[in-house]
């Protein structure tokens, strides 16, 4: 959704993002429709006042108008409805997504003192037996493990829901057929995914999502499929997204949404840790079973919102009054009171009407593209935000805040007693060693920090360019297009973007990267510094380990079937603008921009062989 200044006096004269850019235009062809019906009447001696200068046309007219625009309203208020809704149950499902972390990342018990006998205490299954003990090492690992798969498949979800929501969009809008910007915003998710997924993960992706390269009247259009199963497709097609025709099973192709299978692979990360040592107690289960199925909830009356547009029925008796009001009432004017009453106030009723029908339209769907959409990136990075620190205060901050707990005890008991009381709670004869001290600073642990298994990616200029005439700040949008560098000087919005961001290649290390064309550049102040939006963000989290990000060397069975994927969709996608996230196109691409990247080992080897340990 664009931003704006509620008290700024300019937001009736706002081209981008505002109204005016989708009403005029229409309204300019209107007003030729007058010019030319005065025109007609006043020098082609065409006499309407015989047909029309009675009060049963007047009062047909004013019945037209009556029925019109109580259709447009109570379309607009059902289309605002619908609006609010949906950012309702976005908010939600992303509050139930950091939950969900939250839930999973606190209760995790790794190597917390007393972990094997709430472990034993709470497992019912086969008492008998007796379940090998842990070292703390092995206990932290395992469940830093778990911390890991658990929030690298919650940004997968939440990222395939925004994948779901774009050919949902085409399916409902345009028979399943993507526009360009949609396919820019499809190729720029799925790569996302595969920076996040296992190959064997994104095996079963690949076997059920389908987006088809097609001719059609000698035109390249790109198909999306949603949810379905057919036979094998047209051999003229191509898969873009998805395993070609060639390689699925030959009795048909099953076409899934992949929100629904990321989340069964997430079910299955969560029941890993129940009932172990370095997990969580099974009786734990209904709490993540709860966040699940609220999530999953909220995914579908979401999808309802998409799929259920209004009716052709009520939009068609819409359409029609208005078409036939449009007509009459230019007919009904007397053509002796001149230009303005003939063409400037008949063009301010169509102006005012034709909003309403403008508006409906861009509020039935929340989940597009369009200025009043929901920003559904900003809410991903936001969970990404979150994730990080979730993850680093259980664990690389667990020790610090434990100590500050036991200083209120100490305040309140005394020293002595509380070490005491604490030493008699913790004590635990099948644990190796005593109880560990807790500390007031973390210890420098790469298996602990959070940007050891993830790292901030630079988004590519292609997609900040949309995010920004969707989503920015209205006032830093008008500046940047109508300053004179931009108008005059032919310097594009994205080598703009370049040259001013601070995007390092690395999440905390940014001195090796070095701002584009910055020597050539002339030393002059940005137009716009989106360095110091607090809501413009350019980043968003890849994990080191998934095999989409391949090693510099390429030697490993997924880097080449990433590498395969990714040459076999830039010849798909040709000149289309998407193309531009794959490979570069023509001088104003940056090879810094493209997905999926190859990885660097020495993100890894600072672990000091830790990564090893937890595979």
């Amino acid at each position: 959704m664009i931003r704006y200044t509620k008290d700024s006096l300019c937001t009736v004269l706002y081209w981008w993002g505002g109204i005016n850019r989708e009403i005029l235009p229409k309204a300019l062809v209107y007003s030729v429709f007058l010019t030319s019906v005065y025109f007609l009447q006043v020098y082609g001696h065409l006499d309407l006042k015989e047909y029309t200068d009675t009060k049963l046309f007047d009062h047909t007219l004013k019945g037209i108008l009556s029925f019109l625009v109580f259709l447009l309203v109570f379309r607009l208020n059902q289309c605002m409805s619908r609006h609010y809704a949906a950012v309702a149950l976005v908010t939600d499902l992303f509050h139930c997504l950091e939950r969900l972390a939250v839930d999973l990342c606190i209760h995790l018990r790794g190597d917390a003192p007393g972990a094997h006998v709430a472990s034993h205490a709470g497992s019912h299954h086969e008492p008998h037996r007796e379940t090998p003990v842990l070292s703390s090492f092995a206990c932290s690992s395992l469940a830093i493990a778990a911390k890991v798969n658990c929030i690298r498949l919650i940004i997968a979800y939440a990222v395939s829901m925004v994948l779901h929501f774009q050919l949902l969009d085409a399916a409902a809008d345009s028979n399943g057929v993507l526009d360009d910007l949609e396919i820019q915003q499809v190729v720029f998710l799925y790569c996302r995914l595969r920076c996040l997924l296992y190959d064997e993960e994104m095996h079963i992706l690949d076997s059920s999502l389908s987006v088809l390269r097609d001719l059609e009247n000698g035109e390249v259009v790109y198909r999306s499929e949603i949810n379905r199963y057919r036979l094998l497709g047209d051999p003229g097609c191509e898969q873009l997204i998805g395993y070609p025709e060639k390689d699925r099973c030959a009795s048909g192709v099953t076409v899934c949404p992949a929100p629904k299978l990321v989340m069964n692979i997430l079910l299955r990360a969560l029941q890993k840790p129940s009932d172990q040592q370095w997990g969580y107690e099974s009786r734990l289960w209904n709490l993540f079973w709860r966040d699940t199925l609220q999530i999953i909830n909220t995914s579908l009356h979401l999808e309802s919102i998409i799929m259920s547009p209004t009716p052709l029925p009520y939009l068609q008796h819409g359409r029609m009054l208005f078409l036939l009001f449009s007509f009459a009432f230019p007919s009904s004017m007397d053509v002796e009171l001149g230009l303005v009453y003939n063409i400037c106030l008949p063009l301010v009723i169509f102006w005012a009407i034709m909003g309403f029908e403008v508006l409906s339209g861009m509020l039935e769907n929340p989940l597009g593209n369009d200025e009043v959409d929901m920003n559904l990136y900003e809410k991903i990075h936001s969970l990404e935000v979150n994730a990080e620190k979730i993850f680093d205060v259980t664990e690389q901050y667990q020790a610090p805040l434990f100590h500050a707990l036991e200083r209120t005890e100490n305040l309140i008991m005394g020293e002595a007693e509380a070490e005491a009381c604490r030493e008699h709670v913790h004590q635990d004869p099948a644990r190796e060693g005593p109880r560990k001290p807790t500390v007031r600073k973390p210890a420098a642990d790469p298996a602990k920090m959070f940007r050891t298994y993830f790292q901030w990616a630079p988004m590519p200029t292609v997609m900040l360019c949309d995010l920004l005439d969707s989503h920015g700040e209205v006032e830093s949008l008008h500046s940047l297009h109508l300053s004179l560098r931009h108008l005059f000087s032919g310097i594009s919005v994205r080598k703009m973007l370049r040259q001013t961001l601070n995007r390092p290649t690395d999440g905390h290390t940014s001195h090796n990267y070095v701002k584009v064309e910055q020597s050539e550049a002339p030393k002059e102040e940005p137009v716009v510094n989106f360095n110091k939006d607090p809501n413009y963000f350019c980043h968003y989290l890849e994990f080191v380990g998934a095999d989409g990000r391949a090693n510099r060397g390429g030697s490993e069975k997924g880097s080449s079937e990433n590498r395969l994927w990714k040459d076999r969709a830039a010849a798909l996608l040709c000149e289309h603008q998407a193309g531009r996230l794959l490979a570069p196109i023509d001088s104003e691409d940056s090879q810094r921009s493209l997905m999926m990247q190859p990885r660097d080992d020495s993100r890894l080897q600072r672990m000091v062989g830790g990564w090893e340990r937890l595979a």
